[in-house]
């Protein structure tokens, strides 16, 4: 069984929502617009999970979280692989689903369904 809780020990995240991008930092994923809309988001203590390898995005994400003043309210947790990545689905209110493509969406819902307990 899959377990919430462990992403915010992991994490040090003490309350509030959290909202968690799951996936590769590409530059095609364009996480910098998951960053603008955090820093639109009207909740100053939810916290935004970025979980996945830099493969090339990395910077140009740090440098949005610095523009708008969010370094206290995101943490990166690198790649996360097996039940890591279930509970940290388990955890987040929100999530977004890398890739966007109709296959994408509905694997990601399937996975949390079918893990929803």
């Amino acid at each position: 069984p899959i377990q919430g809780g462990r992403l915010r020990i992991r994490c040090a995240i003490k309350a509030g929502p959290i909202v968690l991008f799951l996936g590769k930092l590409t530059p095609r994923k364009r996480v910098d617009l998951l960053v603008e809309a955090f820093a639109r988001l009207d909740r100053s203590d939810a916290t935004l999970v970025i979980a996945g390898n830099d493969m090339g995005a990395g910077g140009a994400v740090r440098d949005a979280i610095r523009a708008r003043g969010l370094g206290p309210r995101v943490r990166f947790t690198g790649l996360l692989r097996g039940h890591e990545r279930l509970e940290a689905l388990a955890d987040a209110r929100a999530w977004r689903v890398s890739g966007a493509g109709a296959r994408d969406v509905a694997r990601a819902l399937e996975t949390a369904v079918r893990h929803a307990r």
